[in-house]
């Protein structure tokens, strides 16, 4: 194995996807903190157990768990994802209190699940997520549905379908989950490999089988509507109620299931182009399970990478144009070059500056801050520098002034 090359289902980040990346999460955040959120971080790993005991079935623990033992024995795992250490740190630092309620956390980070790399899948993603402790009623999932929403359009980002479902509860979910068993056994060797496994332990999973869901028997298999009780079903005819009042497209879908099995009550996806861009739900009984305190929960998670591939060709020219405007500075004769070593010292103050480290010619120059994606270059000649000045030219128009050395130090010049 190459020491020099990334490990399989990793990414490197750098140049423009760089910019990308940064400028989604500066908006993310300054959004999260306009809708009330607080931001908290979590260690990359943790006990295994929080993992296995929130999320038993589900494939991120069956199969995807990053998981090892440290010198101590101690049996430890990357994060698969960010809600069930969240709960543990609002748990662990006494911050799941009534007089706190409802609190609003949120966390940015790298996400690690051992599973096939393939388009827009990776081992190790980033991720946003959100969550609200302390209340679960129609409104506290409308508002957090209505920052997914802003979320989605403060990025530019559309053409997506909203899904929604109603889980109800557990002991919905298992008398679904049953009946889904019944249903499907007869069918069990004409389900892919996958099914045939998720049969005997998690058959909700099966619904995400875009294989199986195409096949005819699949038309008439039980649906969660079947095990709804009528306080169930009004709490769905009131959301959907709300939400075409408030003009938001949605699809209602009852095989719609979360991969986590933590997750109770509603539960949303946003799907464009056949991928999931954001998704979340409601799960009233995670924090009672990880501790004992009966807390109602909700809140959603969008990974970075899927938001940079919804971005529209004009809205990353825009997001290009906001990185900071940087010159490269070319000497022509070496004591000019020792001088501006210093100078750009205090021209950093207001401005991005980086001093080529030797002489160059002007063409050469020019070439070089193209390549290295410079919008200005600062050249320095024998006049220039007798007048101690310094000619900036704009690579992008080609434009060009003539400032002195103190101007840069006193003010933003480009």
């Amino acid at each position: 194995m190459n020491f020099l090359q990334k490990p399989r289902g990793v990414k490197d980040w750098f140049g423009d996807e760089l910019v990308y990346f940064n400028w989604i999460v500066k908006k993310i955040r300054s959004l999260a903190f306009n809708w009330g959120f607080s931001e908290v971080k979590t260690p990359l790993f943790e006990n295994a157990q929080l993992f296995q005991r929130s999320n038993a079935n589900a494939d991120i623990v069956q199969k995807e768990l990053y998981q090892f033992f440290d010198k101590s024995q101690r049996e430890l795992a990357l994060r698969p994802e960010a809600t069930t250490p969240i709960v543990r740190l609002a748990c662990e630092n006494k911050l799941m209190q009534e007089a706190n309620f409802p609190l609003k956390l949120f966390c940015i980070g790298s996400m690690y699940r051992y599973e096939r790399p393939q388009n827009n899948r990776f081992r190790e993603h980033w991720q946003f997520s959100c969550e609200v402790f302390g209340f679960s009623n129609l409104f506290i999932f409308l508002d957090t549905l209505l920052f997914a929403n802003s979320l989605l359009e403060a990025l530019g980002i559309t053409g997506y379908v909203l899904k929604i479902n109603n889980l109800a509860n557990f002991e919905t979910l298992s008398k679904w989950n049953k009946a889904l068993k019944d249903y499907l056994t007869p069918y069990k060797l004409e389900l892919t490999e996958l099914s045939q496994k998720r049969l005997e332990k998690n058959p909700l999973r099966i619904l995400d089988d875009k294989i199986d869901q195409k096949k005819s028997f699949f038309k008439n298999a039980p649906k969660i509507t079947d095990f709804l009780d009528a306080s169930a079903k009004q709490d769905s005819e009131l959301l959907k109620t709300q939400l075409k009042k408030h003009n938001i497209s949605f699809e209602w879908t009852d095989n719609l299931v979360r991969g986590l099995d933590y997750y109770t009550g509603f539960v949303f996806e946003y799907v464009k182009n056949q991928d999931t861009i954001l998704a979340g739900g409601v799960y009233d009984n995670l924090v009672e399970e990880l501790s004992s305190n009966p807390t109602p929960a909700l809140g959603f998670a969008c990974g970075i990478e899927r938001l940079i591939n919804c971005l529209e060709t004009d809205k990353k020219a825009f997001i290009l144009n906001t990185k900071p405007k940087q010159m490269l500075v070319i000497c022509l004769f070496e004591e000019a070059l020792e001088e501006l070593i210093w100078l750009a010292k205090l021209w950093r103050e207001y401005n991005q500056v980086t001093v080529y480290p030797k002489v160059i010619k002007v063409d050469n120059g020019i070439r070089l801050a193209n390549r290295l994606g410079y919008t200005f270059i600062g050249i320095v000649g024998k006049t220039d520098f007798d007048k101690k000045a310094i000619t900036i030219k704009n690579l992008v128009s080609k434009q060009q002034t003539i400032h002195t050395w103190n101007e840069l130090g006193e003010r933003k010049v480009f």
